[in-house]
């Protein structure tokens, strides 16, 4: 219906045309598992969430396993879940999905990416252009967020960096296009 923000819609479609599919092939309502995964995904959503921000306090030495601190913790992952649009604008739909999958990007390479593991920013570039493929929001907020870390690995600019930067744009262009 919106000609202008037609690209956004072509991505859209690919969560609908998943849950279809299923619906389809399991023969159930279309709408209703919709929303079943819709309501699925934001729930496991609030879970990633939960680990990134302990993997996070954990790395910095901040995680205190005790009553006042656990407090402390519960309010900051209650605001990071908080979401306009979850309440106002779209609380069920493939945002919810996106949102999944921008998160557990985070809480991967949080978990993995940062270890000495074989072609990290090739399954990165994997890993981003699989999370775009639900909202082209979460590519406009994965591929510079990585791009960067690529580029600054460890606080400078080198060569290394610069080919594996190469390696996880090539990967993702590859990918998307």
């Amino acid at each position: 219906n919106n000609p202008i923000d037609y690209h956004a819609y072509l991505f859209q479609i690919n969560s609908v045309l998943i849950v279809y599919f299923f619906s389809f092939f399991l023969n159930l309502d279309s709408i209703q598992l919709y929303n079943f995964v819709s309501i699925f995904f934001a729930s496991l959503s609030i879970i990633i969430n939960y680990q990134i921000l302990k993997n996070i306090l954990l790395s910095l030495k901040l995680y205190q396993n005790d009553l006042v601190n656990n407090f402390f913790y519960q309010l900051i992952f209650s605001i990071i879940n908080i979401s306009f649009y979850k309440y106002y604008f779209s609380p069920l739909g493939h945002h919810n999905i996106a949102y999944f999958f921008f998160s557990l990007t985070i809480l991967i390479y949080l978990n993995f990416f940062n270890k000495d593991t074989i072609y990290p920013n090739i399954k990165l570039g994997l890993l981003t252009a699989f999370s775009v493929y639900f909202q082209i929001t979460i590519g406009l907020l994965l591929i510079p967020f990585f791009s960067l870390l690529i580029i600054f690995n460890n606080f400078k600019i080198s060569k290394i960096n610069f080919f594996n930067f190469i390696k996880y744009l090539l990967v993702l262009s590859i990918c998307l296009s």
